[in-house]
């Protein structure tokens, strides 16, 4: 049988470290958008500069989304584990001890 440890310690320290990351690339968004905004329309439409800072907004908005979705996702499965611990804990106290005894010696 498999089994699955989620270390939250860990995980909350991904958390963190992923929700510095978000900050960052919001705060870089905002600096290109306001960076876009500031640039002369005739010098922006020399050499595809417009098109390029309007692709680099983009990306920058779509790895922001993803990081949205990531953090999510580790905060649901954070959740969902700590329940289920829960559950598990609840469920073994209200057990007999001789059921206890039989699921240890049978693994």
């Amino acid at each position: 049988m498999s089994h699955i440890r989620i270390d939250l310690d860990t995980l909350d320290q991904l958390t963190k470290h992923s929700n510095q990351r978000v900050q960052r690339v919001a705060s870089l968004h905002r600096e290109a958008v306001s960076t876009r905004n500031s640039i002369d329309p005739a010098i922006a439409s020399r050499r595809g500069i417009s098109s390029r800072f309007y692709q680099a907004i983009q990306s920058l908005h779509e790895l922001e989304g993803k990081l949205h979705a990531l953090q999510s996702f580790m905060r649901h499965a954070s959740e969902q584990y700590g329940k289920a611990e829960d559950l598990i804990s609840v469920t073994i106290q209200e057990m007999p001890l001789s059921s206890i005894k039989r699921i240890i010696i049978c693994k």
